[in-house]
C-alpha cells in the first residue's frame, strides 16, 4: 500500500518505507489506484482516504513432536498497513494428534484468561 499525505502531497510506500511525490509517478493519482512505486518498483495500491488497512485471516500449521505424536495449531492472523506493516499472530486451538492410540487427539483451547484448557469454553 501507499498512503497519501494531503498536507505534504506525498505518498508513503509500505514496501520500501520511502516517500515520493505525486509528480514522481507521472500521473494524477486517484484513491485505490494501483501504481508502481518510483523508489522501489513495487506495485502498490494508493490509499488517499484511509490512513490504515487491516486484513484478518486464519492459518493452520502441522508439526511433528516426536514418533508418538504431532500437533496441529490454528492461528488468527491480522496484518495491518499504516506507516509500516505489522503482523499479529494468535494461536487459538491446539490439537495434539496421537499415533497408534485409541483416542486420536487431545484438543486444547486458548481461553484468554487461564491459558490453555482441555474443554471448549466458547461453545
Amino acid at each position: 500500500y501507499a498512503f497519501y499525505d494531503k498536507s505534504k502531497k506525498t505518498c508513503h510506500c509500505t514496501a520500501c518505507q520511502g516517500k515520493f511525490s505525486e509528480k514522481a509517478t507521472g500521473a494524477k493519482i486517484k484513491d485505490k489506484d494501483s501504481i508502481k512505486c518510483p523508489l522501489c518498483g513495487a506495485t502498490v495500491t494508493v490509499m488517499k482516504r484511509k490512513a490504515q488497512v487491516s486484513v484478518t485471516g486464519r492459518l493452520t500449521m502441522i508439526q511433528n513432536v516426536n514418533e508418538k505424536q504431532g500437533v496441529q495449531r490454528h492461528f488468527v492472523v491480522t496484518v495491518e498497513w499504516a506507516n509500516e506493516r505489522k503482523v499479529y499472530l494468535e494461536e487459538i486451538i491446539r490439537l495434539m494428534m496421537l499415533r497408534n492410540q485409541r483416542h486420536a487427539c487431545k484438543i486444547y483451547y486458548e481461553d484468554g484468561w487461564n491459558g490453555w484448557t482441555g474443554g471448549n469454553i466458547r461453545n
